[in-house]
């Protein structure tokens, strides 16, 4: 089986999937889980490519919300680094200065 069995290809069903699972309202078990999945994948990911920033959101007790946030975002690049440059180029303005800063150091290295 290729990219494009199914009709539509494998961006097309992983976009379908993203959008069933983003919708709140959906409590079926598995999409819980899978939300669950996801949302571990890209704390331990997001960690490990962005320390600072992901530690700097830890102390202000954010990194969950801010995970989340990005998740909402959708359109996510397969290259883990490349999703890590919009997460930290994103918070590079956020309020909080300390994690202004270092997402603004990290977004100018990945």
């Amino acid at each position: 089986m290729g990219q494009e069995s199914g009709g539509g290809g494998l961006v097309a069903y992983q976009l379908r999937i993203a959008t069933a699972l983003a919708d709140p309202a959906d409590t079926h078990p598995g999409a819980a889980i899978t939300r669950w999945a996801i949302h571990g994948w890209a704390v331990r990911g997001l960690s490990t490519v962005a320390p600072l920033t992901t530690l700097a959101l830890h102390r202000a007790d954010r990194l969950e919300a801010e995970v989340r946030a990005q998740i909402a975002l959708g359109a996510r690049p397969q290259s883990l680094h490349a999703w890590a440059a919009a997460f930290t180029t994103r918070l590079a303005a956020d309020p909080d200065p300390t994690v202004a800063a270092v997402a603004t150091i990290e977004a100018s290295v990945l």
